[in-house]
């Protein structure tokens, strides 16, 4: 990094992260011009599989018309994270059920994550050659790149996780425990776009205990950035209910993934979701009606078995 700014003494950090991020942003909109968009646009079209994006842009458009998510047969789906569902939604109602609308907004999505990650490692690293490497790898991975043209809720959840990564990083570096608020409604957000940031109060907690920051104050955040995800996430929880007659914060395929990776049948490489006595499911989930029940039940019976087999967990 020194031999570089001596070579190129005139060019700050600033600019240099500029360029790096209008190259991130050229790279995805190039891709999505380029390459082409293949999804179903709703249940009746057959031209293609019905994939996880097929479903995310079927429930989008369903919103915009509607105000909700439904499965085929018309009762509300819990299926996918509603996050992005009702984001993109809100937008396809404004400006109408257009590719271009989702493709710009994860372009915009994507490329914000950039400055993310330089921040990120300049807090970790202390050095700013290595946060604007990390920057630059962020804005050239393949995979960073091709994945804007398809629809997939991760890009929401990443931009939130990763704002409150940051603000835990200036925690970090600051040797106190600010942002509250921030990084509840944050964690609030991402959750509602992939329900794996339900976990990170946790992980955040450990990070301030390891930091050897206020220990109350690090409990006191946890416990908040828990009800405020639950606070976020709570219209979705009154729909459910009001269809169900039970709330439901979060996605039911997060539960099924439970079921299907918690039992005797599982394996490494993948799950096995036991629809039937026959196959050793169990008849409480398989011959339950209500899926928010049905996801309940699910739930039970994976912490059954967690607790019967800790060794095969392990």
């Amino acid at each position: 990094w020194g031999k570089f700014r001596k070579f190129f003494p005139k060019l700050n950090t600033l600019a240099l992260l500029a360029a790096i991020i209008f190259t991130g942003f050229t790279l995805r909109t190039a891709w999505t011009v380029v390459s082409p968009t293949i999804f179903s646009k709703n249940y009746q079209d057959k031209s293609t599989d019905l994939s996880e994006s097929s479903l995310i842009q079927i429930y989008s458009s369903q919103i915009a018309k509607g105000g909700i998510p439904l499965y085929p047969e018309g009762t509300l789906a819990l299926r996918r994270p509603v996050g992005y569902l009702y984001i993109l939604g809100f937008f396809y109602k404004i400006f109408g059920d257009h590719q271009i609308i989702f493709k710009i907004l994860q372009i915009l999505m994507g490329t914000a994550l950039i400055p993310m990650f330089y921040f990120l490692a300049l807090r970790m690293f202390k050095r700013e050659g290595i946060a604007l490497f990390t920057a630059a790898l962020s804005a050239i991975y393949p995979l960073n790149v091709i994945s804007t043209n398809i629809l997939l809720d991760e890009f929401p959840f990443f931009l939130f996780s990763f704002a409150a990564f940051c603000l835990v990083a200036d925690n970090v570096e600051n040797k106190n425990i600010r942002h509250g608020l921030a990084i509840g409604l944050l964690l609030g957000a991402a959750a509602a776009s992939r329900t794996h940031a339900f976990l990170f109060p946790v992980l955040f907690f450990m990070v301030y205990v390891f930091a050897r920051l206020p220990f109350k104050k690090a409990v006191i955040q946890m416990i908040l950035s828990f009800v405020l995800i639950f606070l976020v996430n709570s219209p979705w929880a009154v729909i459910t209910a009001h269809h169900y007659g039970k709330p439901r914060f979060f996605t039911s395929l997060q539960t099924g993934w439970f079921y299907c990776a918690l039992n005797d049948k599982a394996t490494w490489q993948n799950g096995y979701y036991a629809t039937d006595a026959k196959d050793g499911g169990d008849p409480e989930v398989y011959n339950e009606s209500n899926p928010v029940t049905a996801a309940d039940k699910a739930n039970i019976l994976s912490v059954k078995w967690i607790m019967n087999n800790p060794v095969k967990l392990v």
